[in-house]
């Protein structure tokens, strides 16, 4: 039988592959430029993205997505888009920390570092 940790990492994994799924679903693969109305709503989504990124390091990878996106222009280049892939690329990185300082907390040989072991004691699941 699992213990708690080990079902809640199981459930989280699943997680992430189904909003990997997701957006593929509703991801545009064909390069092409997109429309200033669409292109707003995509700076938001993008900026959402990369806060609730945190969350879980798949939904700060499709904000990436979204800011690679907006990057794809025909005509003149917009200020915007380099902020947010840059601000998007930032919340992936923290994303990625966050999950990292999670794993190895919950990792045996790092029991006895101090700052790991307020961590996991601060996990709801330790």
């Amino acid at each position: 039988m699992l213990n708690t940790a080990s079902f809640l990492f199981i459930y989280y994994i699943g997680c992430g592959y189904v909003i990997v799924l997701l957006w593929m679903c509703v991801t545009d693969p064909s390069g092409r430029a997109v429309e200033p109305a669409v292109r707003r709503r995509l700076h938001r989504l993008a900026v959402a993205l990369a806060v609730v990124g945190v969350l879980h390091p798949v939904l700060a990878l499709a904000g990436r997505d979204v800011g690679e996106q907006l990057r794809r222009t025909d005509g003149p280049p917009d200020p915007r888009a380099h902020r947010t892939a840059r601000l998007t690329n930032w919340g992936l990185a923290v994303a990625l920390g966050v999950l990292g300082t999670v794993v190895v907390s919950q990792l045996g040989p790092f029991e006895d570092a101090p700052l790991l072991r307020q961590i996991s004691e601060a996990l709801p699941y330790g």
